[in-house]
């Protein structure tokens, strides 16, 4: 076990672990940056700016408050999962797909 440990006398399943934290509050941050600018966005612009049908259906039947945060609670919950059974880089893609597939284009529409 000592040739595995580093400098600073962390097992590498430390770092890993460590890693698979920050990558989970960067996605739920994420998901909260787009749970804010969607709800922004809707409310300014209309539901029909909403991308996701099941969302739109959702803001429309339920409003857009229940809608985005059931959506948003969704996402958490898969998230835990992934971070649970060590899935740190698919969680780590979602992320980065998130924040420049949902929060970068809604930022670019709402402050110019």
């Amino acid at each position: 076990m000592a040739q595995f440990q580093s400098a600073v006398g962390e097992a590498p399943a430390a770092h890993s672990r460590l890693f698979g934290d920050i990558i989970w509050v960067l996605f739920i941050a994420s998901q909260a940056a787009d749970g804010v600018c969607t709800y922004l966005g809707l409310r300014l612009f209309g539901i029909g700016m909403e991308g996701n049908p099941l969302i739109g259906w959702y803001a429309t039947t339920f409003g857009i408050g229940a809608a985005l945060t059931s959506a948003k609670l969704l996402a958490a919950s898969c998230a835990a999962f992934l971070h649970c059974v060590g899935r740190h880089m698919t969680l780590a893609s979602l992320t980065v797909l998130y924040l420049l597939g949902a929060v970068w284009p809604w930022t670019q529409l709402l402050w110019p």
